[in-house]
């Protein structure tokens, strides 16, 4: 804040219903692009050449475990494997 008290004063003058809806728009699009790269990652694990790297994260995971949370769990992982390898989903 102290590096930029214009924008400081400038923010402190909108109204509280335009600050609002800034605050909400960011965290829509926020989550847009969870959703959108949450798709791609998706995409690329069913892809044929991904079978391998399915396979091994589906092995991780409990049998028990209900349908939907194993869902997240093979994105979350798929997320770190990309992130941690480097890999350019394109």
């Amino acid at each position: 804040m102290k590096s930029e008290p214009g924008l400081v004063d400038f923010v402190k003058q909108l109204p509280r219903e335009q600050l609002e809806r800034k605050f909400l728009l960011r965290k829509m699009q926020d989550q847009q692009q969870r959703e959108g790269y949450t798709s791609k990652v998706k995409a690329w694990l069913e892809k044929p050449e991904q079978a391998e790297v399915l396979k091994a994260i589906r092995s991780m995971l409990s049998p028990v475990m209900n349908p939907e949370r194993q869902e997240q769990l093979i994105i979350r992982q798929a997320k770190n494997l990309i992130r941690n390898t480097g890999v350019k989903l394109g």
